[in-house]
C-alpha cells in the first residue's frame, strides 16, 4: 500500500497519470515472486471490494436519475461504438502480435468497459477546474450501467458461442479461486544422478495419462517443458495431477518414535507392520523425508502412516 501511494506521489510530482502509474506498479508487483502471495492476494481482494463499495457509494450521491434522459441518446452510441468498432480494434491491434486466437481476441472485446475504474475518472473529470459542455459524469454512468446490463449479462453466453471454455467450466470462477482448489495437485519430483528419465525427452519417458510436466526447474531458471524438452540430472519436475478424494475411510496416524521405542536405529524393511499399513513419510529435523526399505528409524522421527479403516468384522476379530 505504501509503494501504492509513493508511486501515484512521485508520478503526480512530476504531472504524470497517478492512476496509470499505480497500475502499472500493481501488474510488476502481482507478477512477482513475494512472500506469503497469496495471503496477500485475499487480503487485497477485500480491499479492492471495500474500494468499489466506496465508489459506487459516491456515485450514487452524485447522479440525479433527471439528468439521466437527456443524455441517453449520446450515451447509447458511445456504448455502441466502444462495443463494436473502438475495442475491437484495439485489442486486435495490442494482442495480434502475440497470435492470440481471433476467438478469445473478441471474447476480451466484449468484456467492454465496467467496473470502478471509469467512474473514478468520471468524478476526477466533474472535480476538475475545465468547463465542459457536455455532462460527463451522466453520460459515463449510462455507459457503465448499459455495458453491466449487456455486456456483463451475455459473458458467459458469449463465451458458450465463441467455444473458448468447456461445456462444464464455471464462467463465474476468478483466477484467485484456483488458489484453494482441491482438485488441482501439484507434485514436486527432483531426479538424481542415475534416474531412469534422465538424458530423455518428456515425448520419450512414461507418465501416467492423467498427469502433466507443468514446469521444470534447472539451475536457478524456471523453464516451461514441451514434448522435446530434454531431462537432465538434479532437474526438478513438477507434475500437476488430479487429487486423490478419499472415499474408502482410509486414516493417516503418527507414530512418534522416542528414544527407547524398539524401532529406533532399524530399517524400515525390518519392521513388523500389517500387510495394508505402509509407512509413506518421514519427518526429521523439520523436514519431510520420501522413506525406502532401507531408511533408518531415528530418535525424534514421526512416522506418518496410512491405515485401514475398521470395520465390523476387524474389530471383532481383535476383541476375539
Amino acid at each position: 500500500m505504501a509503494l501504492a501511494v509513493l508511486t501515484y506521489g512521485l508520478s503526480a510530482s512530476v504531472s504524470g497519470n497517478g492512476f496509470l502509474s499505480v497500475y502499472i506498479a500493481g501488474i510488476i508487483l502481482g507478477n512477482s515472486q513475494i512472500k506469503g502471495k497469496v495471503e496477500l492476494v485475499h487480503f487485497f481482494d477485500g480491499i479492492t471490494g471495500m474500494m468499489q463499495i466506496i465508489l459506487f457509494f459516491l456515485l450514487g450521491l452524485l447522479c440525479f436519475p433527471s439528468r439521466i434522459i437527456p443524455v441517453l441518446v449520446p450515451s447509447v452510441c458511445i456504448m455502441a461504438f466502444m462495443l463494436l468498432i473502438a475495442r475491437p480494434v484495439a485489442v486486435y491491434i495490442i494482442l495480434r502480435p502475440f497470435k492470440v486466437p481471433f476467438r478469445q481476441q473478441l471474447l476480451i472485446s466484449w468484456a467492454g468497459l465496467r467496473g470502478a475504474a471509469s467512474i473514478v475518472f468520471a468524478i476526477t473529470t466533474v472535480l476538475s477546474p475545465a468547463a465542459m459542455e457536455y455532462d460527463i459524469f451522466h453520460i459515463v454512468f449510462c455507459v457503465c450501467l448499459l455495458s453491466v446490463a449487456i455486456q456483463g449479462s451475455l459473458l458467459p453466453w458469449m463465451a458458450k458461442k465463441l467455444e473458448v471454455i468447456g461445456s462444464t467450466d464455471d464462467i463465474f470462477k476468478t483466477f484467485n479461486d484456483y488458489q484453494e482448489d482441491q482438485s488441482i495437485h501439484l507434485t514436486e519430483v527432483r531426479l538424481p544422478e542415475g534416474h531412469p528419465w534422465i538424458g530423455h525427452t518428456f515425448q520419450d519417458i512414461s507418465i501416467p495419462e492423467d498427469m502433466l510436466a507443468v514446469m521444470v526447474l534447472r539451475d536457478g531458471k524456471t523453464l516451461i517443458p514441451n514434448g522435446s524438452t530434454f531431462i537432465t540430472a538434479d532437474d526438478t519436475i513438477i507434475l500437476n495431477s488430479p487429487a486423490y478424494a478419499d472415499k474408502s475411510g482410509m486414516k493417516l496416524r503418527e507414530v512418534r518414535i522416542g528414544r527407547y521405542h524398539p524401532w529406533v536405529n532399524k530399517p524400515l524393511s525390518e519392521l513388523t507392520l500389517p500387510a495394508d499399513t505402509l509407512i509413506f513419510l518421514i519427518r526429521r529435523a523439520g523436514r519431510s523425508l520420501v522413506p525406502t526399505g532401507q531408511t533408518h528409524v531415528r530418535d525424534g522421527d514421526v512416522l506418518i502412516l496410512n491405515a485401514q479403516p475398521v470395520t465390523h468384522t476387524a474389530a471383532a476379530s481383535a476383541i476375539l
